[in-house]
């Protein structure tokens, strides 16, 4: 939302419709913006917003940094105030047990460039992502194909009979 027509933009983080958004942009157009909080040093958030900061984060290609944005959302939801370095090899684990294992795996490679960056920028002490291995994905079910076995066992009713 823009206040003037040429002033800067003025952005409205509650969803559209509900009682608290209505709230900011009653407060946007009389000019009393609200700082969105900020997250507390240490903490998860801190950690990402740091790690987007980074050219570790900027030299992804575009795709992946939407993928890794789609993993971190609800991650960031969910344990954004918790301490960076709080956050164990169990809680890794859990949350690649808790996804499907191709989904697994794309959560395990987004939070070990987030850890693997952050200790090599002296933010934590040890990497949590380190010894999480990945779900062992299998063929969803199918069968592998054995087109030869039709060579090696003739059918019974290319048999002759004697």
């Amino acid at each position: 939302m823009r206040r003037e027509r040429h002033g800067p933009r003025i952005r409205l983080w509650a969803e559209y419709g509900s009682e608290e958004f209505w709230q900011q942009y009653q407060d946007a157009l009389s000019g009393q913006v609200r700082q969105r909080a900020k997250a507390s040093a240490g903490s998860l958030a801190w950690l990402v917003e740091r790690y987007r900061e980074t050219s570790a984060w900027t030299d992804l290609s575009l795709a992946t940094r939407r993928q890794r944005e789609n993993i971190l959302r609800p991650v960031l939801e969910k344990a954004g105030s918790q301490q960076a370095s709080k956050i164990t090899r169990a809680h890794i684990a859990e949350g690649r047990d808790r996804r499907t294992k191709a989904q697994g795996r794309h959560f395990i490679d987004t939070m070990r460039g987030l850890f693997e960056w952050a200790a090599e920028a002296q933010h934590i002490k040890t990497d949590p992502t380190t010894g999480v291995k990945y779900a062992l994905l299998t063929q969803s079910g199918h069968e592998r194909a054995d087109f030869a076995a039709p060579l090696r066992e003739p059918s019974a009713s290319l048999v002759k009979t004697v």
